[in-house]
């Protein structure tokens, strides 16, 4: 038995390593990811968030810049800070649903729409493809 070994119960604790999210400023398409890359990090390193607190700091700490920045601002000072200059934090649960409510993709079925027209195969339009289907199927 090796006398310089640490007891087994020392055995040193294996640290998980997730990225950390990338910052989200506006761009409602890219919310999902924000907040899926969030909640990977904060269990991948659930040791360094003790409580609901501190989740909702850091995904806040994350929402940086453009509209988002203005977002922030707003809900800071309308549900975080208290008349009395003390601050009360959500539970990161309602945070991630103030966030969804706010930047969810306005008009989904329009910007598919708009993303069908745009589309093409080859050098062909997404109309001028979806008629020649039409047409051999007839």
């Amino acid at each position: 038995m090796d006398d310089n070994a640490p007891p087994a119960n020392n055995a040193p604790e294996i640290k998980l390593h997730a990225q950390k999210p990338t910052v989200f400023n506006r761009d409602r398409r890219t919310l999902d990811k924000f907040l899926r890359d969030c909640t990977i990090y904060v269990f991948a390193n659930h040791k360094d968030f003790p409580n609901e607190e501190s989740k909702s700091q850091f995904i806040l700490s994350y929402v940086d810049g453009g509209e988002a920045e203005a977002w922030k601002e707003f809900y800071i000072n309308n549900n975080i800070k208290q008349a009395d200059s003390s601050w009360v934090w959500p539970d990161h649960l309602n945070l991630i649903k103030n966030l969804k409510a706010n930047f969810t993709k306005e008009d989904e079925v329009e910007e598919s729409l708009r993303k069908l027209k745009t589309m093409k195969q080859g050098n062909q339009t997404t109309e001028e493809v979806v008629n020649e289907f039409r047409i051999l199927k007839a």
